[in-house]
């Protein structure tokens, strides 16, 4: 019995949708200027309005090798109309066109520099990143669609249903012997 047990609860557990990301979370962009190739990843995704994190990978576009000696710098200018009633208002909250210097390794990966900033509302926003090296600056830009805001019981939805679903099952364990005895 009790390996019965363990099994439908392994299985409920397993058919729970939880997103999985790997590294700084998905690729928004691939794109080269100049003899440099950069990769761009955000997370979360699909973005919101809130702290998001935007990593940049770049390559030397001729031989492939990653570019680890560059200055870069990311900010984000708002395209679409503002919407000051869903602006999320949080701790590192920029504004619109402010830049903020990224580093290597924030997110664990040596290869990636990576940023931290809160995304203020949603929207149509112009992520822009400046590589420089060399005394050569580069720089590059391209539209993201930001969404709001998820409401935060929903953004935990599966953690917070783990409680009854395990109360709920251990009452059917319970009827379900007290059915067996005579």
């Amino acid at each position: 019995m009790p390996i019965r047990t363990f099994i439908a609860v392994f299985a409920v557990v397993m058919a729970l949708p939880l997103p999985v990301e790997a590294d700084s979370g998905r690729v928004l962009r691939d794109m080269s200027r100049e003899d440099l190739r950069f990769t761009f990843l955000a997370s979360p995704h699909p973005l919101t309005a809130g702290p998001c994190e935007f990593s940049v990978f770049i390559q030397d576009s001729t031989k492939g090798h990653p570019i680890l000696d560059a200055v870069v710098s990311f900010s984000l200018k708002k395209l679409s109309a503002p919407t000051p009633e869903l602006a999320w208002k949080g701790p590192g909250c920029i504004a619109s066109g402010q830049s903020k210097s990224a580093s290597r390794g924030h997110s664990g990966n040596q290869f990636l520099y990576s940023v931290m900033m809160g995304v203020p509302e949603p929207g149509l926003w112009e992520l822009s990143a400046v590589a420089s090296r060399d005394g050569k600056n580069v720089s590059v830009s391209f539209p993201i669609e930001v969404a709001s805001a998820p409401r935060i019981l929903w953004k935990f939805w599966a953690l917070v249903a783990m409680v009854p679903l395990a109360i709920g099952l251990y009452a059917l364990r319970s009827v379900l012997i007290s059915r067996r005895r005579p």
